[in-house]
Order: C-alpha cells, then sequence, then structure tokens
C-alpha cells in the first residue's frame, strides 16, 4: 500500500519502540518527559500480560496505533515456511458473512489507515487515525489480531494473493539478496527460513494449521500495543482496559518464542560463504553479510555506532572507498539487524555488471 515517506519514517520508529516492548522482561507504570518535543512518555502491562507504551504528543495531527505479536518467521519449518505470512493476510482481509461488513471495511469506512508486515521474529498491525476514534480504532484493530473467524474460503483466497506476491518479490534483487545472505549465515536455523515462506509451503498450509499457530502464540502476553498522538492518557488507559483486559492471559504456555541457535549452528555460520545469482535486471548487486551482536547486548549501541560511522554522517567511510573511482557504483547501503539471538551487517552496493570484479576487490580490501 502507498504512504507517504513521512507516514513511513514514523511507522519505523513505532516499530523499533514495539521490538524494545516485545523483548523487554516486564514493564511498569512509567512517566518521563521530553520538554523539546513537548511528549510525555507511559509505559504500563495489564494483567494479562499485554505491554502498552504510550507516547502523548502534539506533535502530529492524527494518532498511531500499533499491535505487534511475537510470532515471526522463525517460528516456521521448512515444512511450514510462509505460514505467518499467510496469516497475516488472512487476518487482515478476511471476510464476513454475507450481509456483514468485514473488519477492513469497518476501517475504511472511516478513512483508516490500516496495514500489516512479518518480520523474522514478529508480525505487526498498524493503524493511523484521529482522535475522537481511539475506542473503534482499538477494538477493531483487537479483532483483526486476536478473533480467528477465517473460512476456508478466506484461506485459498489469500494464498492465491501470497503466492502472486512471493512472485514478485523472486524479482527483487534486494529481498531475494537478502534471504538469500540470511539463508548462508544461518544455515539449517530458524533464522535461515525465508520470512515471506516458500510457495510450496504456503499451497499446503490447512486451516486447522493456520488455526493451531494463531492460538499458540497470539496472546495478550505475547503482544504489545504502541499508541502515540494527542490522545488524554487516562482516556487511553481506559479505553485499552476496556478493550483488552478480557483477552485470556495463558501464561501456562511457556512456549519458546524465539527458537536459540545451538552451539554446532553458531560454529557453522562463522564459515565464509558465498554464491552468486542470476536475475533479469539491468545492474549488478553485491551484498556482503557479516554476523553481528544480537539485540539488547553489551556490543548493539557499538554496532549502532558503527554503522553510523561506516554509512552515513558527513563524510561515511564506506563512500570513500570508490572516492578515486568516478561512477563505479550507483549507491553503497549499509544496514544492521539486531534480533533477539544473533545480528547480522548487511553492506549492499549496486554497479554494473563490467565493474562487479574492481567493485568486489575494493569491498573485500576495505
Amino acid at each position: 500500500m502507498a504512504a507517504k515517506n513521512g507516514t513511513l519514517a514514523r511507522l519505523a520508529c513505532f516499530f523499533s519502540l514495539l521490538f524494545i516492548l516485545l523483548f523487554s522482561p516486564r514493564l511498569y507504570p512509567a512517566a518521563c518527559s521530553s520538554s523539546q518535543n513537548q511528549a510525555y512518555e507511559y509505559y504500563w502491562q495489564l494483567e494479562n500480560g499485554l505491554k502498552v507504551y504510550f507516547w502523548q504528543t502534539s506533535r502530529y495531527a492524527l494518532s498511531t496505533a500499533v499491535l505487534a505479536v511475537k510470532a515471526g518467521s522463525c517460528l516456521e519449518s521448512a515444512e511450514t515456511s510462509g505460514l505467518t505470512h499467510l496469516l497475516e493476510h488472512s487476518l487482515l482481509f478476511r471476510q464476513k458473512p454475507t450481509n456483514e461488513k468485514s473488519l477492513w471495511q469497518k476501517f475504511k469506512e472511516h478513512g483508516l489507515y490500516l496495514n500489516a508486515h512479518t518480520e523474522l521474529e514478529s508480525i505487526f498491525f498498524e493503524t493511523l487515525f484521529p482522535a475522537e476514534l481511539l475506542g473503534t480504532v482499538l477494538n477493531l484493530l483487537s479483532q483483526v489480531v486476536f478473533d480467528f473467524k477465517i473460512s476456508e474460503e478466506d484461506l485459498e483466497k489469500e494464498k492465491e494473493v501470497v503466492l502472486k506476491e512471493l512472485k514478485e518479490i523472486a524479482r527483487d534483487p534486494i529481498k531475494v539478496g537478502m534471504s538469500t545472505i540470511y539463508s548462508l549465515a544461518f544455515p539449517a536455523t530458524p533464522y535461515g527460513q525465508p520470512v515471506f515462506g516458500r510457495p510450496e509451503a504456503v499451497k499446503a498450509v490447512s486451516l486447522s494449521a493456520l488455526k493451531a499457530h494463531h492460538d499458540r502464540y497470539f496472546k495478550p502476553g505475547q503482544a504489545a500495543l504502541v499508541i502515540i498522538g494527542p490522545l488524554d492518557l487516562e482516556k487511553v488507559q481506559k479505553t485499552v482496559k476496556e478493550i483488552f483486559s478480557s483477552l485470556p492471559g495463558n501464561f501456562s504456555d511457556n512456549t519458546a518464542l524465539v527458537p536459540s541457535l545451538d552451539s554446532e549452528q553458531s560454529v557453522l555460520v562463522k564459515e565464509s560463504r558465498q554464491t552468486e545469482l542470476t536475475m533479469n535486471i539491468s545492474e549488478t548487486y553485491l551484498m556482503a553479510g557479516f554476523l553481528a551482536p544480537a539485540y539488547k547486548t553489551p556490543e548493539h549501541p557499538l554496532m549502532d555506532v558503527l554503522v553510523e560511522i561506516l554509512g552515513y554522517g558527513v563524510h561515511p567511510l564506506l563512500y570513500s572507498v570508490f572516492s578515486g573511482y568516478p561512477d563505479l557504483v550507483s549507491s553503497v547501503r549499509v544496514n544492521y539487524f539486531a534480533h533477539s539471538q544473533a545480528g547480522l551487517l548487511l553492506i549492499t552496493t549496486i554497479t554494473k555488471k563490467e565493474k562487479a570484479s574492481i567493485v568486489k576487490r575494493l569491498m573485500r580490501n576495505f
């Protein structure tokens, strides 16, 4: 779905906040203020385990709500690859019985933005709304995420959509490259599974398997809610409690939500691996991945600083590699992806086929 750059930037910020919430042990009511932005931050947790973060600010005309569940593609096997992505689609676009509007239609009749996406360790559902629709939006969002009312017809329809999306992804060099890098860096581990899934596995998903996955992982105790906007704290707390407190916590299930990478696999990923893929595109992409610190480790903030020095700021070091070679590369990017068990530093350069060997040599020397 199309969105303005400002909206995407804000949502990216919100996802970072959600990631912090999802991987914190427990969060208790607290508040702090930022005089620069006239913003106040509040954290609390419902009895059923739902973590809530509210950023009270008048900086934006619209408010935002993002509900995330710690149930990403790393929970899948080769046989169930794509199940989470398919569940995301099915929850978002499922239909209602005849003469009743779907949840998607109810969002749209209010003129609201609604979207979702699946990542390695989490699945996100986000919406933008005017302040007066807080209760309506949170009620609908709760139904979208926690109510499993998906029919066989819904499932088959969304399988077609997901399979079509997988074909489009297969033509995207960045997405194909990232998926390949992860499979090389984390072979035979949950992190090596493709986030969006494999076509053959998606085709084989049954409604009972989809429901079992939802029942197992989609619980308030495994979720976090972020709300940002010019809203009243007391109203937000009351509304969140009224809508989400009735959901069962199910803390008795001690399921490992993020499978660990055992020592044998950790040794394997330290080996240097490379591959070459052929695609019908005009430019050549060189992508290099390096094992990096996991999320919330002591080295995590150091990696953030290193990435800023390498690829951003006034004089990024990566660009200096090609300073004496005009028109050698058209783009250089560096990204750091931090997950609960491990991280990945990814460097992407775009060049022409005849110049690829030079770029590769310069990058290896650097």
